[in-house]
C-alpha cells in the first residue's frame, strides 16, 4: 500500500459513498464496534478473517483501508473511536507485510497498536513472484533493509517465514540475527554463502526447510542442518542440479524425517539408497529428476502417503506394480509425463485401497479403460491425453461416488460426459459436489454458473485458464475458484 487517502467524512456518509466496496462483515465491526460486547466483536472478526483468505475480500479490505486516515478525523463517531485495540490488532494480523508497514503511518494510535501487533505475528510471507524486469541491486538493498526491519519487529515470536524475491541472499543475515525460533523456513535464492548457513545451528526448533533457486547445493549448507529437529526437507534445483557428497550421510542422520523432496536433481546411487531405507517417510517427491541409475526401492517405504514422480522417464509398469504391492497406504500419486507407462501400468493402481488423488497428465499411451476401476478416487487429473474418451470417464463417475474433481482438459471427451456427469451427480446420496474441468472445445451449457450461484451441488464448468503455459491446479484451488461465484 503506497498511500493512505485522507477523509473527514463521518461514518454514515462514508458508507453511503463506499457502499458495496468493503466486506459486509467488516462493516458491522466498524459501525457497531464500540457498542458490541467484546465476545461478539471477536466472533465478527473471526468471520471476517476467514473471508480474507479469499482474494476478493482482501482486495476489498485494501481499498477500505486506503480510504482511511483517522488522524484527520476528530468526530466522536469516527471509525477510529469505534474500534478498540483488540479489533485493530486482529485486523493488523491478517494484513500483508507491506500493508502492515503502512498501517503504522495511519495515525499515532495505530502506530502504538502496531508495536504489539508485530509481536503477535507468527507467520510472514515476504516472497513475490519475479516480474519480467529484474529488480536492480540498489532496489534489492533497499528492500533488504525494509524487510530486515520487519524481521526485527517480529523477533523471536516469528515461527513461519517465506522469503525470496524481491530480496537477495543478504537478507539471510537478518534471519540469522532475529529469527531463531522458526519452525518453518522457505527461502528462494540463487546463492547461499558459508556465512548464511551459520543460522541453522541456532534454529533448534526448525522442522520444515524449503530451499529453491540453487543449481549446486554446497557442502557447507548440509554440514550445519539441524538434523535432530527436521521433519521435512524440500529442495528444488535448476537444470538437474547436484547434491554434495555429504548429502547421503546428512539425510541418514535425519531420523525424524517424514517428508522429502528432491526436485530437479541428478542424484547418485548413495542418495537413492538412503531414501530406500527411510521407512518413516510419508511424503516423497523426485519430480523432474534425472534417474539414470534407477529408482529407489519401495520395499521399505510402506508408510508412504504421497509420491510425486512427475517427469521421471524411468517409471515403467513393473515399478508401478511394486508400488501397488508395497505402498498400500498411498493416498496421492503424481505420474505426470511418465511417458513409458500404458494402460497395464495404470491398472495396477486399482490395488491401492486408499488412493484418493491421481495425476496422470501427458502420458500418450494410456486410454480411458483402466480408470473405471479406481473406485476410491476423490481427485483425478488426466488432461492432455488424446486417447481418453467418454465411456471410461462415465464409468469412473458411476463407480467412484466420492470423486469431487475431474480434469479432462485437452482429451477426446465430448459434451456427452458433461451431460452424464450432471445426471450421475444428481443421483448421489452423499451430497458431495463434482467439479469437471473441460476444454473450451467441449460445449458447456451457459446455465452452469447460474447453477453454482443457486447452490446446486453438481457442477461442470469450462476451463477459464489459457491453453498455453500449463500449471498445476489442485482440487482445492479449483474449489476456491468456484467459491468466488
Amino acid at each position: 500500500m503506497e498511500h493512505i487517502a485522507r477523509t473527514n467524512l463521518p461514518w454514515d456518509s462514508y458508507m453511503g459513498r463506499y457502499h458495496g466496496m468493503c466486506d459486509p462483515i467488516l462493516e458491522q465491526i466498524l459501525k457497531r464496534g464500540g457498542e458490541n460486547s467484546q465476545k461478539h466483536n471477536e466472533r465478527l472478526i473471526e468471520m471476517w478473517s476467514t473471508r480474507t483468505r479469499n482474494h476478493t475480500s482482501q482486495a476489498r479490505y485494501k481499498r477500505l483501508l486506503r480510504s482511511l486516515n483517522t488522524e484527520a478525523v476528530s468526530d466522536s463517531n469516527s471509525i477510529n473511536n469505534k474500534l478498540n485495540d483488540d479489533c485493530l490488532e486482529t485486523i493488523f494480523e491478517y494484513l500483508p507485510a507491506k500493508d502492515k508497514l503502512a498501517f503504522e503511518y495511519v495515525c499515532k494510535r495505530w502506530k502504538e497498536v502496531a508495536v504489539s501487533g508485530w509481536l503477535r505475528v507468527r507467520s510472514l510471507n515476504l516472497y513475490e513472484s519475479p516480474g519480467e524486469d529484474d529488480t536492480s541491486p540498489s532496489d534489492k538493498a533497499r528492500t533488504n533493509r525494509i524487510f530486515g526491519g520487519i524481521l526485527k519487529k517480529c523477533g523471536d515470536h516469528l515461527q513461519r517465514l517465506k522469503i525470496g524475491n524481491p530480496c537477495d541472499y543478504n537478507i539471510l543475515s537478518a534471519v540469522n540475527q532475529y529469527c531463531q525460533n522458526l519452525t518453518i523456513l522457505k527461502v528462494s535464492f540463487t546463492k547461499f554463502t558459508t556465512q548464511d548457513a551459520r543460522m541453522f545451528p541456532r534454529m533448534q526448533n526448525l522442522k520444515h526447510l524449503e530451499i529453491r533457486g540453487l543449481k549446486h547445493y554446497p557442502k557447507h549448507l548440509f554440514e550445519v542442518l539441524p538434523v535432530d529437529s527436521l521433519t521435512e526437507i524440500h529442495l528444488w534445483a535448476t537444470g538437474y542440479g547436484s547434491l554434495p557428497l555429504i548429502a547421503p550421510t546428512v539425510l541418514e542422520r535425519c531420523t525424524k524425517l517424514t517428508a522429502l523432496s528432491l526436485n530437479g536433481f541428478a542424484p547418485d546411487p548413495n542418495v537413492l539408497n538412503v531414501i530406500s531405507q527411510k521407512s518413516e517417510l510419508k511424503s516423497l517427491s523426485l519430480s523432474n529428476c534425472l534417474l539414470n541409475v534407477g529408482l529407489p526401492s519401495l520395499k521399505l517405504l510402506t508408510n508412504l502417503e504421497r509420491l510425486d514422480l512427475s517427469w521421471v522417464s524411468g517409471v515403467v509398469e513393473c515399478y508401478v506394480e511394486q508400488l501397488s504391492k508395497f505402498c498400500e497406504k498411498l493416498k496421492h500419486l503424481d505420474l505426470t509425463h511418465c511417458s513409458s507407462l500404458d494402460d497395464q501400468g495404470i491398472a495396477h493402481l486399482a490395488k491401492l485401497p486408499q488412493l484418493e488423488g491421481l495425476i496422470v497428465k501427458r502420458i500418450p499411451e494410456i486410454t480411458d479403460a483402466p480408470f473405471r476401476n479406481l473406485r476410491h478416487l476423490t481427485e483425478l487429473q488426466c488432461g492432455y491425453n488424446s486417447r481418453i474418451r467418454d465411456p471410461g470417464m462415465i464409468a469412473l463417475l458411476e463407480n467412484a461416488p466420492h470423486l469431487q474433481y475431474l480434469n479432462v482438459r485437452r482429451t477426446s471427451v465430448t459434451e456427452v460426459l458433461v451431460t452424464e456427469a450432471e445426471k450421475i451427480t444428481e443421483r448421489r446420496t452423499n451430497n458431495l459436489p463434482l467439479c469437471v474441468l473441460v476444454s473450451r472445445s467441449v460445449g458447456v451449457m451457459s446455465e452452469v454458473f447460474s447453477c453454482l450461484i443457486a447452490g446446486v451441488n453438481n457442477s461442470v464448468f469450462e476451463s477459464q485458464y489459457p491453453e498455453k503455459g500449463e500449471r498445476k491446479h489442485s482440487y482445492h484451488e479449483e474449489r476456491q475458484y468456484l467459491s468466488e461465484y
